[in-house]
């Protein structure tokens, strides 16, 4: 898919088809970490981080159009692009810097 939109796209907009841009991490994936051992834990992760460093390297604008709940790893997924376009009910809000937390894999 990446050769593709390399050749053929001139912007790539991340955008929610539901109420909210994002609400952070799914309570389900926690619980399903809870057994795994942590260097799997790191290498998911990595994994995600690394779809938003191919994405980075396509040299092509990225655009945020955030609406509703943009929380947790939302926020920083949303300053990592180019460009935001809220709407006006958007809610911004990460919570976890208080708790010493980094956010979403360090992508802001």
């Amino acid at each position: 898919a990446l050769p593709r939109l390399r050749r053929d796209a001139k912007v790539i907009i991340l955008m929610s088809s539901l109420n909210h841009f994002h609400v952070g991490l799914n309570p389900a994936k926690t619980r399903e970490w809870r057994n795994r051992p942590t260097c799997h834990i790191a290498a998911d992760m990595k994994e995600c981080y690394m779809g938003f460093v191919e994405l980075a390297t396509l040299g092509l604008p990225i655009i945020a159009i955030l609406n509703g709940k943009v929380y947790g790893g939302g926020l920083p997924i949303a300053l990592w692009c180019d460009y935001r376009i809220a709407s006006a009910d958007v809610d911004m809000h990460f919570g976890n810097l208080s708790r010493g937390m980094s956010p979403a894999g360090q992508l802001s």
